[in-house]
């Protein structure tokens, strides 16, 4: 996630992804993340608190198979 536009390099990873027959998970704009300024230390940048949320978020979502 970033509270920063990534729609440029999403587009750009979405494409190379389904070129390569890769899933892509985008979560750059997920609500849950960008709206909630407390898990964020600058734009793109996550304190420890919003780190560790979305990476156990991640792993949760790898593990599972989804990625919605």
């Amino acid at each position: 996630p970033s509270l920063a536009s990534m729609d440029n390099f999403c587009q750009y990873m979405s494409n190379y992804c389904t070129n390569k027959e890769i899933e892509f998970m985008n979560l750059s704009s997920d609500s849950k993340y960008v709206n909630n300024a407390y898990l964020w230390k600058d734009l793109t940048h996550m304190n420890v608190k919003g780190a560790d949320m979305f990476t156990n978020e991640l792993i949760e979502k790898l593990m599972s198979g989804s990625n919605g």
